[in-house]
C-alpha cells in the first residue's frame, strides 16, 4: 500500500499465487489450564481470501492473536515464506507486512482521521506534521480503497461507529504488504459499505495479498471468500473451497449439531393491541427531526437504514442518552424527563450497538456486569448485598442466555466478544421490560447465538413486550419484524408491513436511489 492510497503488488509473482505464505503447524494454547487451541494446522495462501468461521469461544480470536504476534503459542511453529520464525511478535509480523483489523478499535478519539490512519510514520522526520498534505493523502486513500469521500481533518470522536470502523480498516490496509487479518470488520457497516470493503479485499487478493476474514455472516462466504476454515472447540473441523459446503452443513460443523429453524408462531394483527411506545415530533439539534412512530404490545418493529441515518441516535434519544425534544409516551403516559434510570423504572431498556464501550465494565467480573442494573434484587433493605441470591440469579442468567465463561467471577473482558454481548443482553432483558430497544442485537454473534437471540425476541413479543430493533442485516429484519421503518437523514422515510417487505424498496428509501 502506498502513501497516496493505491494498492501495491507484493513480492509474489503471478506463478506464486496460491502458495502458502504463512503456515501454522501444531499450534496449541491454554489459559489457566483450559485448552483453547488444540494442535491447529492452517495455511494462509497468497492471492486468496480465507473465511474463518466458528462459534463464539471456538478459539478464533486466540488464533488471530497468535497470527498477529500478540500471543505466543504454547506449542507448534509458525512459518513465513518458508522460514520458521523463532521469534514471532507484533514487531516481526509488521516487518513481514502482516496487519490486522481487530474487533476492538485501536483509534485515538482525540486525534483526526488523518492522524490515526498515518500514526505509524507520522511526521516528516523533522519534528512536525504537514497537516494539509497528510489530509490530502488520507482522503485519497479512502477514495482509492473504498470509493468513499471523507473529511480526514475530523476528530475520530465525532464520527459514528460505522465510520470509525472504516477508519480502522484503511489504517490497517495502509500498513499491510503481504497478509491482512480482518476480525469481524463488517459488523457495524451498512450493505453499501460492506460492498465497498469487499471490492477493496478482492483488489488486494488479486495483487498477491493473503487475507484471513473472520466473520459470523455466512453470506460473506459467497460474496468474498475462496476457502472456508471452520473451528469448533479449539480445533479445525473443516477446510473447504467455498462451494463445497451448504449453509446447513456449515452451521452443523460450527455448532456440532443441526440448528433448528427459529420461526415466530403465527400471530394475529396487532392493530387492536395497546400502544406501549408512542413518539411524536421527536428531534434534536443535530440530526433527528420529525420522528413519529408507535409500537404496540407484542409487536416487533424493525428499523432499517444506512450508517449515519440516525438509527442509533433515535434509540439513544428515546431513553434520554441524547437530548431531544418532542413527546414520548410509555403505555399512554408521558416520559418527559428521560434518563436510563427513569427508563428502567418505567419499563423501557436499551441494548446499545457499541456494547463493549458503552455498557460493559471490562475489568469487573461477569457476575458484577450481569447484576449492575438490578442491584435492588440482590440486596436487602439496608443495601447490603445478598451474595447467595446474586450468585443464584447470575447462574440462571448464564444458563438461560448461553453465556460461555469459565466462571461468574472471571473478568468480563476475558470473554469472547459474542459472549460479552450475550451477557449484556441477559442483563437488560432480565428486567422484564415493557418496551425493549435493541440496537444491532446480533452484531458479532455466531449462528447458534443469533438463533437464541431471535428466539428471545419472539418470546418477549409473545409476553406482550413491544420491541424496536435496529439491524443492518435485512434478512434478519425480514425474519423478526412485523413492520419495518426506514430512516434516512435523521427521519423516517418509509413504513412497510410484512407483506410489503422488499430489499430494493428499503434500499431506495434509505438512499433515495432512482429505480
Amino acid at each position: 500500500m502506498t502513501d497516496n492510497g493505491s494498492v501495491t503488488t507484493t513480492s509474489a509473482s503471478p506463478g506464486e499465487s496460491g502458495t502458502p505464505l504463512m503456515r501454522l503447524s501444531g499450534i496449541s494454547k491454554s489459559f489457566d489450564g483450559t485448552t483453547v487451541l488444540k494442535s491447529m494446522d492452517l495455511d494462509v495462501v497468497r492471492g486468496e481470501i480465507l473465511i474463518l468461521l466458528g462459534e463464539n469461544g471456538a478459539g478464533k480470536s486466540t488464533l488471530k492473536n497468535i497470527m498477529c504476534g500478540l500471543l505466543a503459542p504454547d506449542g507448534g511453529s509458525i512459518e513465513f515464506q518458508g522460514t520458521v520464525q523463532t521469534e514471532w511478535n507484533p514487531r516481526k509480523a509488521k516487518e513481514l507486512g502482516l496487519a490486522a483489523i481487530h474487533q476492538e478499535l485501536s483509534l485515538f478519539p482525540n486525534l483526526s482521521v488523518a492522524e490515526n490512519v498515518n500514526m505509524i510514520g507520522l511526521g516528516n522526520g523533522r519534528g512536525y506534521v504537514e497537516t494539509k498534505d497528510l489530509e490530502r493523502r488520507t482522503n485519497a486513500m479512502f477514495q482509492d480503497l473504498l470509493e468513499i469521500g471523507i473529511d480526514s481533518s475530523i476528530l475520530v470522536a465525532e464520527l459514528p461507529l460505522a465510520t470509525r470502523q472504516l477508519v480502522e480498516i484503511v489504517k490497517a490496509i495502509r500498513t499491510a504488504s503481504s497478509v491482512l487479518v480482518l476480525d469481524e470488520p463488517t459488523t457495524s457497516l451498512s450493505i453499501q459499505e460492506r460492498r465497498q470493503l469487499f471490492t477493496a479485499m478482492r483488489r488486494l487478493r488479486d495483487n498477491g495479498y493473503a487475507l484471513v476474514h473472520v466473520t459470523h455472516f455466512l453470506e460473506e462466504i459467497e460474496a468474498v471468500g475462496d476457502r472456508v476454515a471452520i473451528m469448533r472447540d479449539g480445533e479445525l473441523v473443516a477446510l473447504n473451497t467455498k462451494n463445497e459446503l451448504t449453509v446447513p452443513q456449515i452451521e452443523q460443523l460450527m455448532v456440532g449439531r443441526e440448528l433448528a429453524a427459529v420461526s415466530r408462531p403465527e400471530t394475529p394483527p396487532h392493530d387492536g393491541a395497546p400502544v406501549v411506545l408512542d413518539v411524536s415530533d421527536l428531534g434534536d439539534a443535530a440530526l433527528l427531526h420529525d420522528i413519529n412512530l408507535s409500537v404496540r404490545s407484542g409487536e416487533v418493529v424493525g428499523i432499517a437504514g444506512l450508517s449515519g441515518a440516525g438509527r442509533s441516535e433515535l434509540m439513544q434519544a428515546l431513553v434520554g442518552l441524547r437530548a431531544a425534544h418532542g413527546d414520548v409516551k410509555l403505555e399512554g403516559r408521558r416520559f418527559n424527563r428521560r434518563s436510563v434510570v427513569a427508563g428502567v423504572q418505567r419499563g423501557i431498556v436499551l441494548v446499545s450497538e457499541d456494547r463493549r464501550t458503552e455498557q460493559a465494565f471490562l475489568e469487573r467480573t461477569v457476575l458484577e456486569n450481569l447484576t449492575a442494573s438490578m442491584l435492588g434484587r440482590v440486596s436487602n433493605k439496608l443495601g447490603l448485598m445478598r451474595l447467595g441470591k446474586e450468585r443464584q440469579l447470575v447462574g440462571e442468567l448464564i444458563k438461560k442466555f448461553g453465556v460461555r465463561t469459565d466462571s461468574a467471577n472471571a473478568e468480563f473482558g476475558s470473554m469472547s466478544g459474542g459472549n460479552q454481548q450475550k451477557a449484556i443482553l441477559a442483563r437488560w432483558l432480565s428486567l422484564s421490560p415493557k418496551v425493549c430497544l435493541l440496537d444491532e442485537p446480533t452484531k458479532g454473534i455466531d449462528v447458534g447465538a443469533k438463533a437464541e437471540v431471535q428466539r428471545t425476541i419472539f418470546e418477549l413479543a409473545s409476553t406482550g413486550v413491544g420491541l424496536l430493533v435496529v439491524s443492518s442485516d435485512l434478512p434478519e429484519l425480514f425474519h423478526v419484524s412485523d413492520r419495518i421503518l426506514v430512516m434516512k437523514g435523521g427521519t423516517i422515510t418509509a413504513e412497510l408491513h410484512r407483506s410489503e417487505f422488499d430489499a430494493t424498496t428499503i434500499l431506495r428509501a434509505a438512499s433515495s436511489e432512482k429505480a
